[in-house]
Formats: structure tokens, C-alpha cells, sequence
């Protein structure tokens, strides 16, 4: 009788969950750009779904995500090149792409004293050196050539001491060592979650380059496909997520602002 009662017991329990299934939540792999890593680790705390992330810059990113083993399910990449790769080479659907945040342009000093609002330093021609990233390398770069091209940002009195870099990254480094006065890059680099920074900065104003978006696509062999279309939405339309990249120096993109 005991094992025939623990028998029924079993064929009920699987009954009451087949009419009322319970929900499991798998961490969900995000493959992401390395400036997210602030952002990205805040929003684990209150993430509706576990997030396993791996991050990586530049093309290290992309070949992350050519590796057979990678396990990615959720991308986050730091331009629109490598969606757009995801997408012809048959590893997700255009329609799982979307801008998520844009990251400002800045031109940024380890001196605090430096640079104000205003960019006097620049007008007045008070920089000894500065680094670019590359123009024809990365959006960045691109976007710091529309700036640098411009007639008011004077860099004839430079010659010689103008460090041309291949990504932000190395901008960061040689300004933050002090071998470089001042460079260009995106405000993700310098502010932590919490919305510090030290040294000074200028703004560059926002409809003088092309705006610097990250975007989030979802690769189609993503296993646990319910738990990362909800992870997707999640980071899409959740406002604490927005405050999250915005303590840490994305902003809205410009077709969200008002």
C-alpha cells in the first residue's frame, strides 16, 4: 500500500505541474562591451533573471563571439558593425536589434584644473599633447575626427604632439599615466556606477559628431530563449537599468530625449 500511495503521489505531483507549470529561471549568458562592465554589474542586483556575463572590447568581442563554446545568448556591442555581422551571418534576426544607450563624446584631462565647459583650454590654446583614437578604426574615432576637423578646435600649434591611438582605451592610458595632457574618449571609461570621476573633462556637444550608440541583440541559438527575451526587455524599458548606465556615463540615445 505504501508504495502504491507513493506512486500516486508522484503521477499527482507531475499532473499539478503540468496544468500549472512551475517557472525556472536560468542565468542568462550576456556577451558584453567591456565599458558596460559598471553598468552591467549594478543591474545584476535587481535583474529578474540571473545574468552570467563575459566582456571584451573591440574585436576581441567579435571573436569572443566566433568561438564555438562561447555560449553567448545576449549581446551588448559598442557599435553597430558587429550586430549587423550577427545579423548576415545568420546568428540572429535584425529584428532582435536595438539601441540600448549611446555613450558621450568627451575630451578628458587627469589635470583637474585643466578643462571647464567651455573648453577654454582648447579656444586659448593651453594644451601641450593630446591623443586621438584612431578615425578610421572605431566610431570613436570617427566621431573625435568630426570634432578635431572643426575650425574652432585650433591643433596647428600641436605638430608633433598629437598621439594617434587605435582605440579609447589606449587614450585612457596614456592620459591617465600622465605621458598625455588631454584625449578624447567616451565618459563610460572614467565614471564608475556610482557617477565619480576624477581629473576634468569638456563635453562635446552632442550634434557635432555622430552619436555614439550600443546595441542589444539576441543570438538565435540562445537556449533558454524565454528567459533571455524577458532579460532583453528588461534592460530595454526598465528605469532602473537606464539609471544604472547613467550613473555610469552612457546616456539615453537621441531619439529618446526629449
Amino acid at each position: 500500500m505504501r508504495k502504491t500511495s507513493e506512486i500516486l503521489n508522484v503521477i499527482g505531483t507531475a499532473f499539478l505541474l503540468s496544468i500549472f507549470p512551475q517557472e525556472t529561471c536560468s542565468a542568462v549568458t550576456v556577451c558584453a562591451s567591456t565599458q558596460t562592465y559598471s553598468a552591467l554589474e549594478a543591474i545584476k542586483e535587481h535583474s529578474p533573471t540571473e545574468i552570467t556575463s563575459k566582456y571584451a572590447a573591440g574585436e576581441d568581442l567579435e571573436a569572443l563571439l566566433a568561438e564555438d563554446n562561447n555560449h553567448c545568448e545576449l549581446v551588448i556591442s559598442a557599435d553597430e558593425k558587429l550586430p549587423v555581422l550577427l545579423v548576415r551571418a545568420g546568428k540572429a534576426s535584425a529584428s532582435s536589434m536595438s539601441v540600448l544607450v549611446r555613450a558621450p563624446l568627451i575630451l578628458w584631462s587627469a589635470d583637474p584644473n585643466l578643462l571647464d565647459n567651455k573648453a577654454s583650454a582648447v579656444a586659448n590654446k593651453k594644451l601641450k599633447s593630446l591623443a586621438l583614437p584612431n578615425a578610421k578604426l572605431t566610431p570613436v574615432g570617427y566621431a573625435t575626427s568630426k570634432i578635431v576637423s572643426r575650425k574652432n578646435f585650433p591643433t596647428d600649434y600641436l605638430k608633433g604632439r598629437i598621439y594617434r591611438t587605435e582605440h579609447e582605451y589606449q587614450v585612457l592610458s596614456l592620459v591617465e599615466s600622465g605621458n598625455v595632457q588631454a584625449g578624447f574618449l567616451t565618459r563610460p571609461l572614467i565614471l564608475d556606477q556610482t557617477g565619480h570621476m576624477r581629473g576634468s573633462f569638456w563635453q562635446t556637444p552632442k550634434e557635432l559628431y555622430p552619436e555614439l550608440d550600443y546595441y542589444l541583440v539576441i543570438l538565435k541559438d540562445a537556449e533558454k530563449k524565454g528567459d533571455v527575451q524577458r532579460l532583453a526587455n528588461y534592460l530595454k524599458s526598465n528605469e532602473q537599468v537606464m539609471s544604472d548606465f547613467i550613473k555610469a556615463g552612457f546616456d539615453h540615445p537621441l531619439s529618446q530625449q526629449h
